[in-house]
């Protein structure tokens, strides 16, 4: 049994390798710590239940590799207009965007 605060978890994210490999990610960047779990829907679904923002995976690779910070929370506004347009963001993730 892990714990994680919802308050750590800046953003989520998604890596995939291929069509079968998909990786759903925690971001907690006040720990340092990429958290991916692989094939998981139900975080998908846990990340827009509480209004977690799906990184970009350039955000996500320049706070990995260049200690950029995340954008903001109030920057996915967007984001949380539909599930829709989160989904999209989870799959353009997953894509490399």
């Amino acid at each position: 049994m892990v714990s994680i605060p919802v308050a750590a978890i800046e953003s989520c994210s998604m890596t995939c390798s291929g069509n079968l490999v998909r990786e759903t990610d925690l971001l907690l960047p006040g720990q340092g710590i990429k958290l991916g779990l692989l094939n998981t829907p139900e975080l998908i679904d846990w990340c827009w239940d509480h209004h977690v923002p799906m990184a970009t995976s350039a955000s996500m690779r320049a706070w990995l590799y260049n200690r950029t910070p995340l954008p903001a929370k109030g920057s996915y506004v967007d984001q949380f207009q539909s599930r829709a347009g989160y989904d999209d963001q989870a799959h353009r993730s997953c894509m490399g965007y």
